[in-house]
């Protein structure tokens, strides 16, 4: 992962330089910087998996006019290159950072429409002074925003934005609520009424001092009464595969985080036909913990579908690891399993720079206990309201 941050109509390269500095954790590896006077100032700091040598951050186009600062990864950006190149398009990196910029120069804000991937990005426009914010389709990547003394101050993460003494720390009761009802804070609510998140598939446009947020996507239902059971199945495991293969562009090595279930044992079947050189890692448990451990399960899965593996021996105790993750989420957060995903992560990163995971793929295929109350919600809806209500 990157972290970006900035902000319009104010100058402050100190501010611009703490900004950045305290997302160093998100791209240890190098920073960068833009200036444009007292319009608008990005910066960014990078984690380095594709273009080691020419990616470096922030992008710009051919003359300078339209820059760009970058989290996430474009997966469809070789394609979107060939087309931009023959268009007429000048490429001066072999990054997909650098797709944005010109993408923007063909389409404007509606880029976003032409982009498969996980992203956060800012681009500053200097010839029409805009700014736009964008986020990916479902909201992998975070990005916070405020409005505050005529300016506007953006970043990766909420630690950022609290840096700036123009942004009131107020707490957002509607957020506290959401929290309590919800276990999380939801987009676009955090815990501080000044401050927003971006939501997924939305762009935010910031000229002129006016502010204007506009959504480019929203998941709309497929009607697939009639469709045959093996028809669905073929098409979810050709999709699964698909998105698994676009995951796996990278110059540096790849990891595997691989559990005992389905979820991860599910990536890691489209990892072998794909021949992904990729190395399955499992968290390892002992002691009083040994119930947790699954790596048993997770080998045998690793050697069916032909991965190297390596089992994590994680240490008991999660008072630093709580810890640290009140420190990264920044805001209340209830999900537990954030504990365990913490672990490996953090075992990992001393053998690779980036892992797929299955996580996101129990809400896909209704993976939770309750999720078994859906196959018998339509038999209970039967039933007349009395009878529901006795």
């Amino acid at each position: 992962m990157c972290g970006i941050c900035g902000f319009t109509d104010y100058k402050n390269d100190a501010l611009l330089a703490a900004m950045a500095g305290s997302l160093r954790h998100r791209g240890p590896d190098e920073d960068g910087f833009h200036h444009d006077g007292s319009r608008a100032s990005l910066a960014n700091r990078r984690l380095k998996i594709i273009d080691l040598d020419t990616g470096r951050q922030p992008v710009k186009n051919e003359d300078g006019s339209v820059v760009v600062v970058f989290n996430g990864e474009i997966y469809n950006y070789k394609e979107l290159r060939a087309d931009l190149e023959k268009r007429g398009h000048r490429f001066s990196t072999a990054s997909d950072t650098e797709v944005l910029v010109h993408l923007y120069e063909e389409h404007g804000p509606d880029l976003c429409s032409s982009l498969r991937g996980m992203f956060a990005f800012a681009i500053w426009d200097s010839r029409r002074a805009r700014l736009l914010l964008a986020r990916d389709q479902f909201g992998v990547k975070p990005l916070y925003y405020a409005e505050a003394g005529g300016a506007l101050f953006f970043a990766s993460e909420l630690k950022a934005l609290l840096l700036c003494d123009r942004i009131p720390r107020d707490l957002d009761p509607a957020a506290m609520d959401a929290y309590f009802t919800l276990l999380r804070v939801p987009a676009p609510l955090t815990a501080f009424r000044a401050v927003k998140k971006l939501e997924s598939g939305c762009v935010l446009l910031r000229g002129s001092g006016r502010t204007e947020i506009r959504r480019y996507w929203e998941l709309r239902p497929e009607n697939l009464a009639g469709v045959p059971e093996a028809e669905l199945r073929d098409r979810a495991m050709a999709a699964l595969d698909a998105s698994v293969r676009e995951q796996l562009v990278s110059d540096v090595p790849l990891g595997l985080l691989l559990s005992g279930g389905l979820d991860s044992a599910a990536i890691a079947s489209c990892l072998g036909p794909a021949g992904a050189s990729v190395t399955a890692f499992s968290a390892g448990f002992s002691g009083a913990d040994a119930a947790y451990d699954e790596t048993e399960k997770a080998a045998l899965a690793a050697s069916a579908f032909g991965l190297r593996h390596e089992r994590l021996e994680i240490p008991g105790g999660v008072a630093d690891v709580c810890s640290n993750l009140a420190g990264g989420f920044d805001e209340p957060f209830a999900d537990s399993s954030a504990i365990p995903t913490y672990l490996i992560t953090r075992a990992a990163s001393a053998k690779v720079k980036a892992a797929l995971t299955g996580t996101g793929g129990d809400e896909l295929f209704g993976g939770y206990p309750r999720h078994l109350g859906a196959l018998r919600l339509e038999r209970y809806l039967s039933l007349p309201a009395a009878l529901r209500a006795a």
